[in-house]
């Protein structure tokens, strides 16, 4: 794949698949069953880590802990979460008994880490041989471990009692921490009223022994009262981020205690400088109103461009608010660019976990033909698995729905809402959903990257690179006219080129033999780069050839001065009069630059001519003479009017 060279490494350009609560008069809920101290510090962490490196198992599962807590809370995410899994596996490895029993339930379920079967079954039989022994030796963790699997037979015969009686025995011992653990493992999800009772002691007494995470799940357990304000008080001067959330709910509303918007917004930005992208937009929308703090429009729009930042890398890793959030801020266009049709595909995720309102805003969406096309009956649907508490949100256009569809419209609607089933996010394959969920909502994947391309024909014909639909079971075209479904007609894998079909006419730009171009020749490229952060507008770069041959003087190829980033791959490198010379292809990669010369490249790019690509084009039936023709006007076009015919022709590469 790419560009073969012994002496130079490249790397493609392309782009690889990068609460809200919703109301605002509702407190964030509990959203991860799993215990945290977020009083965890750094210099607590440095001494785990030496001790875990010098092979202290217990130290080792106590460091994967302090990195599970920080990636829980998005803080450098997937840095965090890769350590705790190192430590996490090298705590069981050491011989930590518990570590090992854990990994094995996360290997097995595939939550977290890989499904691993086999390696599952090997770390349960090496745990279960030494766990009871080590719980009936007064290990807390282990305890707590042994109850979790008798409550649920989980490699074990199942023994409610004897987990009832385990779980007692830890609790006389617990740190807060573990007593945190042991509500959690029962209390958290059970219906069981007499199990919740016998748990309850033991988050109360986490709390009173000053731990914020407890505290912060004990207010839940008292919504909107005087005490559940109490204890996020508590819980929020220790730091805690979601407790100042909630906390600056509680006063905007006057739940548990006085309205103060002063003090609401002083929380709201405690928890907006601490990172928390959720604060950061309810911090944005104060300024902007000025409720709470003196209207400030600039300010306003810094902290939604920060809020939208955060909210792609949560939804991106699963958090369903932050899929909702995210989905609204591209609905709105609030600190990104404005995209409906990504705003239906993040809805659509959170809806598929679960989340309460976004199958509302998807019905809507669906209503009015904003980012989908119009259906009534996908938009009942939804708005039937919302349900009535969620229609009383827009009556009126809920009642303009229904009045005007048929019954068998609605019918239709309320057989698909029936079969509604929520995956959870780790399961996120339309393979694993049966017909009716496939059905519901067209159901899909995001894409697994992106890239650009670019008609060379009035009647639907694409070129982009090879490298950015090599592998796909499914490519779509984004033009100006909506999304369209491609087809691979023909690719060069020597040459990274590849030619798409879609229906339909669209814009063609021309291309032109790449024999004449000489070298500091003004080209540029119009393309969709980092749509994630950047959105789905076209960018322009300019530059010039920096040189008539690429990588290790790599005939093929153009050096180019031409900013790009990742996702500009398959764009159109086009001279003055917009005739296509290159395409977009690769860049130097820095690591392999550092390694060669010492220094980082500087706007080091590549393009493969365009003469590779006319020669390809000969080998396709009848392509070559439907080509636009060249513009060879002495006199040349304004720029920005010839950036204009190339972006008409450019087009965003979805790849599935």
């Amino acid at each position: 794949m790419g560009l073969r060279t012994a002496h130079f490494a490249l790397t493609f350009v392309s782009l690889v698949g990068t609460a809200r609560v919703h109301a605002a008069d509702a407190p964030p809920p509990p959203v991860a069953p799993r215990a945290s101290s977020k009083s965890a510090d750094r210099a607590t962490a440095e001494r785990l880590r030496a001790r875990a490196e010098a092979g202290d198992a217990v130290a080792a599962r106590e460091l994967s802990d302090w990195h599970w807590e920080l990636a829980h809370e998005f803080q450098d995410h997937d840095a965090n979460l890769a350590a705790w899994a190192k430590w996490w596996t090298r705590g069981a490895e050491l011989g930590d008994v518990v570590a090992q029993s854990q990994l094995a339930r996360s290997l097995r379920d595939g939550e977290f880490l890989p499904q691993d079967l086999a390696a599952a079954e090997r770390w349960e039989k090496l745990a279960l041989r030494s766990l009871p022994t080590l719980a009936a030796a007064g290990d807390v963790s282990a305890q707590i471990e042994w109850a979790i699997r008798l409550q649920e037979g989980d490699g074990v015969a199942k023994d409610v009692s004897g987990a009832k009686a385990w779980r007692q025995r830890a609790a006389g011992r617990a740190t807060p921490m573990q007593l945190l653990d042991l509500w959690i493992s029962v209390g958290f999800l059970s219906e069981d009223s007499t199990e919740r009772s016998e748990v309850a002691p033991w988050l109360r007494s986490a709390a009173q022994r000053g731990h914020p995470q407890a505290q912060w799940w004990l207010a839940h357990e008292f919504e909107k009262s005087r005490e559940a304000f109490g204890w996020l008080t508590k819980a929020a001067s220790q730091g805690h981020v979601a407790a100042m959330i909630s906390l600056a709910s509680y006063l905007r509303f006057g739940w548990g205690c006085s309205a103060d918007q002063v003090e609401s917004v002083r929380w709201t930005r405690s928890a907006a400088e601490a990172g928390d992208p959720r604060a950061q937009r309810e911090f944005a929308k104060a300024l902007s109103e000025g409720r709470g703090v003196a209207k400030d429009p600039g300010a306003a729009t810094y902290w939604h461009r920060r809020a939208t930042e955060g909210l792609a890398v949560r939804a991106a890793a699963g958090d369903w608010h932050a899929q909702a959030d995210y989905g609204d801020a591209l609905a709105t266009g609030l600190g990104v660019v404005k995209s409906e049709a990504d705003a239906v595909r993040w809805y659509r995720r959170a809806a598929w976990q679960g989340h309460p309102v976004t199958p509302l805003d998807l019905g809507l969406m669906y209503e009015s033909g904003a980012g989908v096309p119009a259906n009534d009956v996908l938009a009942y649907a939804w708005i039937s698995i919302a349900g009535a508490e969620m229609e009383a949100i827009e009556p009126a256009r809920v009642a303009a729905l229904r009045a005007r569809m048929s019954r068998a419209e609605i019918a239709e609607g309320q057989r698909l809402a029936a079969r509604f089933r929520i995956i959870p996010e780790r399961w996120w394959d339309p393979r694993r959903a049966d017909a009716a969920t496939r059905e519901l909502g067209e159901i899909e994947r995001s894409p697994r990257s992106s890239g650009t391309g670019f008609a060379i024909t009035s009647t639907g014909y694409v070129v982009t690179s090879q490298h950015v639909v090599a592998s796909a079971s499914r490519v779509e075209v984004v033009t100006k006219d909506g999304t369209r479904v491609a087809t691979v007609v023909r690719m060069d894998e020597a040459n990274d080129i590849a030619v798409l079909k879609v229906e339909g006419s669209l814009p063609a730009i021309p291309v032109v033999s790449s024999k004449s171009v000489r070298l500091g020749a003004t080209v540029g490229t119009v393309g969709y780069p980092n749509t994630t952060l950047q959105g789905r507008s076209p960018k322009l770069s300019k530059g010039e050839i920096g040189s008539l041959a690429g990588p290790g003087d790599d005939p093929r190829y153009f050096q180019i001065s031409v900013a790009v980033q990742p996702g500009n791959s398959g764009g159109p490198l086009f001279d003055e009069r917009g005739n296509v010379v290159g395409i977009v292809a690769a860049k130097l990669r820095e690591e392999a630059a550092r390694a060669t010369s010492g220094s980082a490249p500087e706007n080091v790019n590549y393009a493969i001519k365009s003469s590779f690509l006319l020669a390809f084009l000969e080998s396709i039936p009848g392509l070559g003479d439907s080509l636009a023709p060249p513009v060879t006007d002495d006199a040349a076009p304004k720029f920005e009017d010839v950036v204009k015919t190339v972006e008409e022709a450019c087009v965003l590469i979805l790849v599935y």
